[in-house]
């Protein structure tokens, strides 16, 4: 990955079908069953949303994922068994395998790696990159761009 913009395009032009068929619902893994729904929206099997979540377009679900009560998902790529709390909003982000998300959390512009953890009310701005494993405690103040790993 050269940088985040390249790879936040890659994906969306993935996810808009602009590289079809290389589509998230082509099944081109071996275990994939994502389903392509309205407004370029992917879900996999097993995927629980509250019925207060806003789900808008260019969202995709990987299997076993959460979404809590009020959450509001626009253009993220959610991988697999991730939790996202209640109130939390992400826009324009990228949530790896096993990530959790806390309650009232706001993800911008980002990219979360596999089994991220991060407390309830924290604010991740744009740019930011959290690294495999690292857990973000509850009044942390991460600044734009900030690099963080274990």
């Amino acid at each position: 990955m050269q940088d985040f913009r390249s790879y936040h395009s890659i994906c969306r032009d993935i996810v808009t079908r602009w590289v079809f068929p290389l589509v998230p619902d082509a099944q081109l893994l071996h275990d994939s069953t994502y389903v392509h729904t309205k407004r370029n929206s992917y879900r996999e099997g097993g995927v629980q949303v509250a019925r207060s979540a806003m789900i808008g377009e260019g969202v995709v679900l990987g299997r076993g994922s959460v979404v809590g009560e009020q959450a509001v998902l626009k253009r993220v790529i959610v991988g697999r068994d991730c939790m996202v709390g209640s109130g939390a909003f992400i826009n324009e982000s990228h949530i790896w395998s096993g990530a959790v998300i806390g309650n009232n959390v706001t993800i911008t512009h980002s990219i979360i790696c596999d089994k991220v953890i991060i407390a309830d009310g924290v604010s991740i701005p744009r740019g930011c990159i959290l690294s495999y494993g690292v857990r973000i405690g509850s009044g942390a103040q991460i600044p734009e761009f900030a690099r963080i790993s274990k």
